[in-house]
């Protein structure tokens, strides 16, 4: 089949998209583009915006934010799974919770997820019931790792409200990170 040149193609392409336009075929929710004889159709979303700031206040309408003295109950009264999402370089300058497992933020919904290739079968994640403390250094970060943990399907999840500077501004202990545990709770 001869191709039409691109001088008669685009001009033909906007009387089609033109007598779409008219005949009433665009109905919003769609964006459609015509090429002399290929039909691609593009859905289009209608997920407002959100800031960061938003999307952090959100999470912490939906998770249970423990308060740095009550976190430290949970440590002492029972099993606890600690998960500090911060980066190397953060948990070097503030130190950490003993016992955490260090996990930054990027990678942990490839390890808590059974159904992914890197999940980690180490014992640190699978028990979809045991008690997950998440934290980071203000908050933020803990608060949007808790959110993801209960959609993976954790089902006792919360974050440290203020994150490891609220605990260490709570007059609460920290470890030097490379005292942290490796995962083999």
């Amino acid at each position: 089949m001869r191709r039409l040149p691109t001088l008669v193609r685009l001009p033909l392409t906007l009387v089609v998209a033109v007598a779409m336009l008219a005949a009433g075929c665009s109905s919003g929710t769609t964006n459609t583009t015509t090429e002399a004889t290929t039909t691609t159709t593009i859905p289009t979303t209608t997920t407002a915006r959100m800031t960061v700031l938003q999307m952090v206040e959100d999470a912490n309408e939906k998770i249970e934010l423990v308060p740095p003295k009550q976190l430290a109950e949970q440590i002492e009264s029972g099993d606890v799974l600690l998960i500090d999402v911060r980066q190397p370089s953060e948990i070097q300058r503030w130190g950490t919770i003993a016992g955490s497992v260090p996990m930054p933020r990027g990678h942990l919904e490839w390890f808590a997820d059974p159904a992914s290739p890197f999940f980690k079968h180490d014992g640190v994640f699978g028990d979809f019931d045991r008690r997950t403390v998440t934290f980071c250094e203000g908050g933020g970060n803990g608060a949007l790792t808790a959110v993801a943990l209960q959609e993976l399907g954790y089902r006792n999840v919360a974050t440290l409200k203020g994150g490891i500077r609220n605990w260490v501004n709570s007059g609460l202990p920290t470890v030097a990170g490379s005292e942290s545990s490796t995962g083999s709770q």
